[in-house]
């Protein structure tokens, strides 16, 4: 884990825990991350739902959503996305990832819808009930790419004469122009949360985009909508016997998560801290 502070302030300090102790918030952050290994266990449910309430998200005197400010609030989950898979189909608002690698990172949005039609407090109630009234069914609603870095590396052909004089490629303009969006978009987002911290999710063996998309924005939401969720899925296997050598084939070609937190980590120096949450099998 990434600790990059903004303020000087003492990690941990940022958030109030009323009538709850610091050990319990950290039973609480390893039972949500339990539940969410479980879901991810289950994946081949054709339907997932918001993972249960963690025990002491129960303790009537601590309502971790009580301080989420009200551009944060709602029944949808804004998740920003990052991904070296290949797009195989697209429309406007839904751009679909396969399970091919692709040698440019790319990132977007996308939304997730908890519930239907629910109202704030409804979800908070629901959020820390004990036993709900009924499951909460989770849905991509959109999922739209914003910018595409360069490819990585920049050419795969390397001419003599270029080796001979230590010709170096052109950079791509691409590259500074998907940065420099990449930047504003995460000074927005940073704008809306009082906790200057992004929480970035990486996933593990034989998961979908929307899979890892939908246990960011479960984190997030039961982290109290603190900071900002970042997804990086890559092109993890799918399929029988193949499935784990393809995935492990492609935990070697992660060099573009490195170039695209490269300028992420510039920024981060100078305004927020970073949270990495990574799978064993994703390092």
């Amino acid at each position: 884990m990434l600790h990059q502070s903004f303020d000087g302030s003492v990690p941990g300090n940022t958030r109030r825990c009323r009538g709850v102790s610091q050990s319990a918030r950290g039973h609480a952050l390893c039972t949500i991350l339990l539940g969410l290994n479980l879901v991810a266990l289950a994946g081949c449910s054709s339907k997932t739902y918001l993972m249960p309430t963690p025990t002491v998200y129960t303790h009537p005197d601590w309502n971790p959503f009580a301080d989420v400010p009200p551009s944060l609030q709602g029944d949808e989950v804004s998740v920003l996305y990052v991904t070296d898979r290949l797009p195989e189909e697209q429309t406007e608002d839904h751009w679909e990832y396969g399970y091919q690698r692709s040698r440019s990172a790319a990132f977007g949005e996308a939304v997730v819808q908890i519930g239907d039609g629910l109202s704030w407090d409804d979800l908070v109630e629901a959020s820390r009930a004990r036993n709900r009234a009924r499951e909460l069914e989770l849905n991509v609603t959109a999922t739209r790419e914003l910018a595409r870095f360069a490819p990585t590396p920049p050419t795969l052909v390397i001419t003599d004469a270029q080796l001979a004089s230590h010709e170096l490629p052109p950079v791509d303009p691409a590259q500074a122009e998907a940065e420099r969006r990449f930047k504003e978009d995460l000074a927005a987002r940073l704008a809306r949360t009082p906790r200057k911290e992004v929480f970035i999710y990486v996933h593990g063996f034989n998961n979908s985009l929307e899979d890892a998309v939908l246990t960011t924005a479960e984190l997030w939401h039961f982290l109290g909508r603190e900071g900002v969720p970042i997804c990086y899925t890559w092109p993890a296997g799918m399929g029988l016997f193949k499935a784990y050598e393809y995935t492990l084939a492609s935990t070697q070609f992660l060099e573009p998560l490195e170039q695209t937190l490269r300028p992420l980590g510039i920024h981060l120096a100078a305004t927020i801290r970073a949270h990495f949450r990574p799978h064993p099998f994703s390092r």
